[in-house]
């Protein structure tokens, strides 16, 4: 499974949020599961965030402050053509008005996490589901200006 998240995050560095909350889920679970925590585990995500920094610095990938720039205040035709320079005002301005679009995304998920609580007796199917849902507002939330270029 590492292999696959390393490859998810090599891909799309931007993907580090699925990747290291499904571990942490991993670890929540099987602490859950056995009482003991698998340190393994951990120097995995330790390995995944270490890999998004070394993208991050050395390749000068844009990162989620342009992502956001780019999505939500101006589309710029070349990235590094301007610097992606907004405030916190104005990053919780948009969005704000950007999460009345987000209605039918929280409907939709909320339904159907109470159909898979609903249906499902496996714990582990739960806690996906938990995780997905969780994940659609921290890619929507979280665009972090900390990571960014």
């Amino acid at each position: 499974m590492f292999l696959i998240l390393l490859g998810i995050t090599f891909t799309r560095p931007d993907y580090i949020p699925f990747t290291l909350s499904y571990l942490m889920s991993v670890i929540v679970f099987e602490y859950y599961k056995d009482k003991k925590i698998d340190f393994y585990i951990l120097i995995q995500g330790a390995a995944l965030l270490c890999l998004y920094m070394f993208i991050i610095k050395f390749y000068n990938y844009p990162g989620w402050k342009n992502l956001f720039y780019d999505s939500f205040i101006y589309r710029r035709p070349t990235i590094s053509a301007q610097p992606a320079v907004f405030t916190i005002e104005e990053y919780l301005h948009i969005l704000l008005n950007k999460i009345i679009y987000f209605k039918k995304v929280s409907l939709i998920s909320l339904s159907m996490l109470g159909a898979v609580f609903y249906l499902s007796k496996d714990q582990w199917v739960k806690l996906s589901a938990c995780l997905i849902f969780a994940n659609i507002y921290i890619k929507f939330i979280f665009f972090s200006t900390f990571f960014g270029s």
